[in-house]
């Protein structure tokens, strides 16, 4: 596995990862802080159990549509019980006051897209989604019912897959040009 921050997933993005301050003296703030609306900080409701992050670092660029499809997104989370859903925004999110605020460059990292899932289980990073394809609920289950690694083995091999082999194949019709 890759350790840049895109890459960065499962074992290698562990609780002490995603709390812990970094040890460099320029940042000494932790790696993923989110706090409610009063400016209280929560960092231990990613620490235990599974959760679903829908972030947005910059939620007033979203459109409507993609407002709709986080909020609906939560409430589908909300009401089959699998996970526990928390909307982190850097800013105020359109019309949901149950927002939890994060730094933007972090929200970035954490998941490139501007509007994404991420799936954190026991503080351990299992897989991330953009928008324009979050996962149902027989996905999430299905990563639900194996350890840690073995998740995200299953959710990121097939992608792997698909990317080493359309890169051979853009390296063959190089070769043969």
């Amino acid at each position: 596995m890759s350790r840049r921050g895109y890459e960065l997933i499962g074992a290698d993005a562990s609780v002490e990862m995603l709390m812990q301050a970094q040890e460099s003296p320029r940042d000494e703030s932790p790696l993923l802080s989110i706090c409610d609306a009063d400016g209280e900080y929560c960092d231990e409701l990613l620490a235990s159990g599974a959760c679903m992050l829908v972030s947005a670092y910059d939620p007033g660029k979203l459109s409507v549509e993609s407002i709709s499809k986080i909020t609906t997104f939560r409430d589908s989370l909300l009401s089959g019980g699998l996970v526990r859903p928390y909307v982190l925004a850097a800013g105020e999110f359109p019309g949901l006051d149950s927002a939890y605020g994060a730094d933007r460059r972090k929200l970035m990292t954490l998941n490139r897209s501007n509007g994404g899932a991420t799936l954190v289980r026991d503080g351990v990073i299992i897989a991330k989604w953009p928008l324009r394809s979050l996962p149902d609920s027989a996905d999430i289950q299905e990563l639900m019912d194996v350890d840690a690694p073995t998740a995200v083995e299953k959710e990121n091999t097939p992608r792997r897959l698909k990317l080493q082999g359309f890169l051979l194949y853009v390296f063959a019709v190089l070769l043969l040009l």
